[in-house]
């Protein structure tokens, strides 16, 4: 498949620390490189919220996963009462100027704010934007913390096949439910009209890669698996084989400062990077 074709929209928060992960991180390694090699590269974002809010997005997130099944599953009857009048909504999405990125760089923002909470909602207007304002045949979500191999994608991505294309790497319990993991999310023209015409049915009260996978079950829709390589430490990333890093494209790096909760992840970005280069050279080396 023509990279023109693909479309690679990061799931961005303009907030820290993933501002600085992209800047110093991805704008300095894989981007510049994707680019060149002719993908549409996106960053979907909205405005920031006041830190209050944010705090309490947070809070209401823990409830899901620390306070136990009964106040989660309160949480989750409260959202989906509170959610109901909004399920139908698609947010506008507007191409924006993303001051510092590298020339060719797309910002499209969304009308709603980066939350935990409104996740759901600004997939649906980055779905609705990818119909109508591009040409191209799938849409690969990553997120701020991804790094990709431009020149590996093509490779694999050229492997699916279906009238639906719904991929990536497969989270859950088979048979029902099971979903693809919002870190690399890969989807056709398709699956994302048919999301979008049955948006109500996108439960409001689930990540938004979840809710995904619920539609995708409901309307007979196997989730493809995609490769990805989790890296959480500098020391991880030296006891991995070059044979392993040379055969993926994708990498979720997710990397902390120890002792801390600081992320570690541009250092991560550039000693990948700098191995990947590595192992490239002697890849051109041994073909001459």
């Amino acid at each position: 498949m023509d990279p023109e074709k693909i479309f690679i929209v990061v799931l961005h928060s303009r907030q820290e620390p993933w501002e600085s992960i992209v800047r110093k991180g991805q704008f300095k390694t894989w981007v510049p490189v994707a680019l060149r090699l002719g993908f549409k590269v996106a960053y979907c974002f909205g405005p920031k919220p006041s830190k209050i809010v944010s705090f309490l997005d947070q809070e209401i997130e823990k409830a899901r996963w620390t306070r136990g099944s009964r106040v989660s599953d309160f949480r989750n009857i409260l959202n989906r009462i509170l959610a109901a009048p909004f399920n139908g909504f698609v947010p506008t999405l507007r191409e924006v100027d993303y001051e510092g990125a590298p020339e060719g760089v797309i910002g499209i923002r969304t009308s709603i704010w980066d939350l935990y909470s409104t996740a759901r909602w600004r997939q649906l207007g980055l779905l609705d934007y990818f119909l109508n304002n591009t040409s191209c045949e799938l849409l690969m979500i990553v997120t701020s913390a991804t790094y990709l191999r431009p020149e590996k994608v093509t490779e694999s991505l050229n492997l699916l096949k279906g009238k639906f294309i719904y991929a990536g790497p497969i989270q859950g319990q088979r048979p029902s439910r099971i979903f693809v993991s919002g870190a690399q999310m890969v989807l056709n023209r398709e699956f994302a009209a048919l999301a979008l015409e049955n948006k109500k049915g996108i439960p409001t009260h689930l990540l938004n890669d979840l809710g995904l996978g619920e539609l995708a079950n409901t309307h007979v829709v196997s989730p493809q698996t995609l490769p990805t390589i989790n890296l959480s430490s500098i020391i991880e990333l030296q006891e991995t084989e070059d044979i392993i890093l040379s055969s993926n494209y994708h990498f979720r790096l997710k990397s902390f400062v120890d002792g801390t909760n600081r992320r570690n992840d541009v250092q991560l970005f550039e000693k990948l990077h700098y191995r990947l280069n590595k192992i490239n050279e002697i890849e051109k080396k041994s073909t001459c």
